[in-house]
């Protein structure tokens, strides 16, 4: 089991993690808020395809009305999140999806990491937690 509390304290192990059947995101979102991080939680079991997938991100992350329901618009719209404090976001049970588009689940990965490089980069902690 991580600690969460101490991995979230500063912006230098930012980034994108699998985590195991195990994990409490109760817990892990207690340490975010504790930590002074924004906790989003989304659950992704009825998603599986990459419109479903952008359009619940898009909903949960309160992207703009105009998010472009594209990579390149996730990207954008990652990078332009307020940064007034860092964040812990949460994808849980996302096998079907991943399973149903390995390849834009690729994508969507790759996006994470660039991200939370970006954040990082501007000294604001940015997690993104997953779990099939």
């Amino acid at each position: 089991m991580k600690d969460w509390g101490k991995l979230f304290k500063s912006c230098g192990a930012s980034g994108l993690y699998t985590v195991g059947s195990s994990t409490c995101f109760d817990e892990v979102g207690r340490k975010a808020l504790a930590s002074g991080l924004n906790y989003i939680y989304i659950d992704l079991a009825r998603v599986a395809d990459k419109q479903a997938f952008l359009k619940l991100l898009a909903e949960k992350l309160d992207f703009p009305a105009h998010f472009g329901m594209n990579w390149d618009a996730l990207k954008d719209s990652l990078t332009d999140m307020p940064a007034d404090s860092g964040c812990v976001i949460v994808l849980d049970n996302i096998k079907g999806y991943a399973q149903a588009d390995p390849g834009g689940m690729h994508v969507a990965r790759n996006i994470f990491k660039y991200t939370a490089g970006y954040w990082k980069k501007q000294a604001v902690s940015f997690y993104v937690l997953t779990r099939l």
